[in-house]
């Protein structure tokens, strides 16, 4: 999994669902494939450097996005944990698009 959401400050998702919009409009078929097959236990581990570290980094979760962070459950929220929260709605999401 590459870089999937460089942009600018201004248009960084705000909401989960927002984070989930984008990422669904910017990952490759292969990748969605790739998220969708896995079984929920092996999401964060499996993802955790590739897709999680790309939406730490991308959406600005270290930079304190608050917003994002407020979305998904707190303002002081590390970013590892903000990031697995927006794996696993992706991969409902996906998992419910088939």
């Amino acid at each position: 999994m590459v870089d999937v959401v460089r942009h600018e400050a201004s248009a960084l998702p705000k909401t989960v669902e927002e984070a989930i919009a984008l990422l669904v409009r910017r990952l490759s078929d292969e990748d969605k494939s790739l998220v969708r097959s896995l079984p929920e236990d092996e999401l964060i581990w499996r993802l955790h450097f590739t897709l999680g570290q790309t939406i730490r980094n991308d959406f600005e979760l270290w930079d304190e996005n608050t917003d994002l962070l407020r979305s998904c459950g707190s303002e002081s929220m590390h970013a590892d944990n903000a990031s697995s929260i927006i794996i696993r709605a992706l991969w409902r999401r996906l998992r419910d698009t088939r």
